[in-house]
């Protein structure tokens, strides 16, 4: 009876687990949907839609257009991290990924993975 009672609790934790991970990595989703300005260019904006698509504006013309995903990676100590991979829709080999050091409903943070020496990227929501 005491290791029915254990293997509960260690089933019941680790579905707890699952589901907070789940649900960040899907507010992560939720939350890019939308038009983003990045901090220094008021002239820029990228605009995520529900569809995967990433519209990249710059002084009101669109400049290119991305599909867009997010995913997710677990470390062994349970932390879960979002990355965003957008790829050129014209061109396969115009593509990057980016960490989301973090997201709201008003600010998002990206850390470009291609270049250590770039700087977080600040967006804020239109």
């Amino acid at each position: 009876m005491k290791h029915l009672k254990i293997t509960f609790l260690i089933v019941l934790v680790f579905s707890l687990v699952s589901f907070t991970i789940q649900q960040t990595t899907q507010g992560d989703k939720e939350l890019i949907i939308g038009t983003w300005i990045p901090e220094g260019c008021s002239n820029c904006k990228l605009v995520f839609t529900q569809d995967g698509k990433l519209y990249d504006y710059v002084e009101g013309n669109l400049y290119k257009t991305y599909d867009y995903s997010i995913r997710e990676s677990t470390a062994a100590n349970g932390v879960t991290f979002s990355y965003l991979k957008k790829t050129n829709v014209n061109d396969s080999k115009d593509s990057s990924e980016y960490d989301i050091n973090g997201i709201s409903e008003t600010v998002m943070y990206l850390d470009y993975l291609g270049d250590r020496s770039a700087k977080l990227l600040k967006y804020t929501r239109q």
